[in-house]
């Protein structure tokens, strides 16, 4: 997976012009170097690093369905077809507004502060 100084050093440009043309700030770029730029990203693969974006914008865009459920251990929720149904709803929704979700089922309260607390 290309990274913004891969981009950068295919192009002969600096990773801060790729950041910026990534990032829609190419006012200062010219449309010779924007298209070396957009081709490099289509050609070398390029995909935003989520891990990074959620530390420089403080927000992850993930959302957490946590699903309070008493479940067998030969057991899935998810056969349940409400549960898969709601969820599907609940994922397509956020996925259309830039959204990912992210689904835990806790048996207890200690369960649920223990998620709650390493994320």
């Amino acid at each position: 997976m290309a990274t913004i100084k891969d981009i950068a050093a295919y192009t002969g440009v600096s990773p801060t012009t790729v950041s910026n043309v990534i990032h829609g700030r190419s006012g200062r770029v010219s449309e010779e170097t924007v298209h070396k730029i957009q081709d490099a990203i289509e050609k070398l693969g390029y995909v935003p690093n989520m891990s990074a974006r959620s530390l420089v914008s403080s927000s992850s865009k993930v959302i957490a369905l946590i699903n309070h459920i008493n479940t067998r251990k030969d057991s899935n929720f998810m056969d349940d077809p409400f549960q898969a149904s709601l969820i599907g709803i609940i994922e397509s929704a956020l996925r259309e507004n830039g959204y990912y979700l992210m689904v835990r089922t806790v048996d207890t309260a200690d369960e649920l502060l223990a998620f709650l607390r390493n994320w």
